[in-house]
């Protein structure tokens, strides 16, 4: 356990970098409802697969997201995306992609670890939303070599804080994540701390775990044995194995 504090980083607690302080822009983009229904009226592939290829049903959907995820943070997008064709899987032959960059300024991180100011977020896919830039943004994401991606390759992963009162707005069409519509952010932020909580008290867990549910493991949960005997030395997720050190 000797480098968890490298992994958990409690909610209250403030990564101090240049966005932090730097007041929300009110004259950014505004979503609506009509704009969400339109875009999943032209890419209607909004469903949910855990490593397994089992279907998550809708009620387990932001849990099943906020556990799989390395990071959960707020920021605001920094620029107006780039976008680039590189191969589906990185060091291999594989067909190409193209795929769009944005560089985020982190404002705050509430799970995870992340000591950088910004950091680079890449979409792969058609069908999932694109931000504008000075959008503000609640990111589940996992972590790449120097990239994050959304934790879903749809739209479940990321939420807008939106103008003029900086409320949330899902960019996913479901009604489990809709239903965070309207609400100030700390409503969504409470309920990701209630679902890792119950995470560590679990006795068994079917879905794909991240850095945030592996961290908040303690040797006396239940999953703790099973989870450190799964990355222990597993040469495919060294940076889980840390945790269990």
């Amino acid at each position: 356990m000797k480098k968890l504090w490298k992994w958990l980083a409690l909610p209250a607690a403030l990564l101090l970098c240049a966005a932090c302080g730097t007041p929300y822009d009110p004259n950014r983009h505004r979503y609506t409802p009509e704009e969400r229904s339109a875009h999943y009226e032209e890419y209607p592939y909004d469903q949910l697969l855990n490593a397994c290829g089992f279907v998550i049903p809708d009620g387990r959907l932001l849990e099943s997201t906020v556990l799989a995820s390395d990071l959960i943070l707020t920021g605001r997008v920094a620029d107006d995306g780039v976008s680039e064709v590189v191969p589906v899987f990185e060091g291999v032959e594989s067909p190409p992609v193209t795929i769009t960059s944005y560089q985020i300024d982190v404002r705050e991180v509430l799970y995870g670890s992340y000591d950088e100011e910004q950091l680079t977020l890449r979409f792969y896919w058609a069908f999932q939303t694109k931000p504008y830039q000075g959008d503000e943004l609640l990111l589940f994401l996992t972590v790449g070599p120097d990239y994050c991606l959304p934790t879903t390759a749809s739209n479940y992963s990321v939420f807008v804080i939106n103008p003029p009162d900086d409320r949330l707005f899902a960019l996913s069409n479901k009604e489990v994540l809709t239903a965070f519509d309207g609400s100030k952010p700390k409503s969504l932020e409470a309920e990701i701390d209630g679902i890792v909580e119950g995470f560590q008290s679990a006795t068994e867990y079917p879905y794909s775990t991240g850095a945030v549910a592996l961290s908040a493991l303690s040797e006396d949960s239940p999953l703790y044995e099973e989870y450190r005997d799964i990355y222990r030395d597993n040469p495919y997720y060294p940076e889980y194995d840390e945790i269990f050190e």
